[in-house]
């Protein structure tokens, strides 16, 4: 009986100690997450919410409809979402899905008057921050397994307009990337692009021909004009 008693006094104190508890943002998550709403073009906003061990991505409505699209026990600004850019009905999240180097960020399109998930774009090489010309441009195939495995992907460009869904696929020189990937033991596609140079009429993708620091290069220009994107 005594220890009984011992047992559940400790757990009273606890659960009052925990009761106690307080973490107010500013002191909290303020250095790793930004504590105010951020407002979209639709009346909906999104925001941080948090206890003293977690934290969680809140989407609301103008009609007060919530949505959690994100939670963590993780409070490290280099893992979490982060809002990109804000296209027509819908914003671009990024996925920092690891701390540290070496693994590229994982990217959501989300509705921006529900805040349902409307495509994952998985890793990209670029996207576009200017509202009014919503634009993605990645890989077809971006599986770090088979990269890390050596097996070839195909490395075909897709450019995308994430409002509309058209998506055009442009060929590429496969054995070529392929074999840079496994050159430079890239652990994603993607860290074989050096450079993404978009302007209104072209989009230029640049990746060193070799492991070398002083590699020459090699583009891949796409008019942007010719498939209307």
């Amino acid at each position: 009986m005594k220890v009984f008693f011992t047992i559940s006094l400790l757990l009273v104190c606890a659960c009052h100690a925990m009761a106690q508890k307080k973490c107010s943002c500013k002191d909290y998550i303020e250095k790793v997450y930004d504590c105010n709403p951020i407002k979209l073009k639709t009346g909906s906003k999104l925001y941080w919410n948090y206890t003293c061990d977690s934290v969680w991505f809140t989407f609301e409505n103008k009609y007060k409809k919530k949505r959690i699209i994100y939670s963590s026990t993780l409070i490290d600004p280099r893992i979490g979402y982060t809002l990109e850019v804000e296209y027509e009905r819908l914003f671009l999240i990024r996925h920092e899905i690891i701390s540290g180097c070496c693994t590229p960020p994982i990217f959501f399109a989300h509705d921006s008057r529900t805040g349902k998930l409307l495509k994952d774009y998985g890793k990209i090489l670029y996207f576009s921050e200017k509202a009014n010309d919503p634009l993605i441009v990645k890989f077809k195939d971006s599986d770090y397994e088979k990269m890390y495995s050596g097996k070839p992907l195909d490395l075909s460009i897709q450019v995308i307009n994430p409002v509309t869904g058209k998506t055009v696929t442009i060929p590429s020189n496969q054995k070529q990337l392929n074999a840079i990937g496994v050159a430079i033991k890239a652990l994603s596609p993607e860290q074989i692009i050096s450079q993404v140079i978009v302007n209104a009429k072209t989009i230029t993708i640049i990746y060193p021909l070799s492991e070398k620091k002083d590699a020459k290069t090699q583009k891949i220009i796409i008019n942007r004009g010719k498939y209307a994107i």
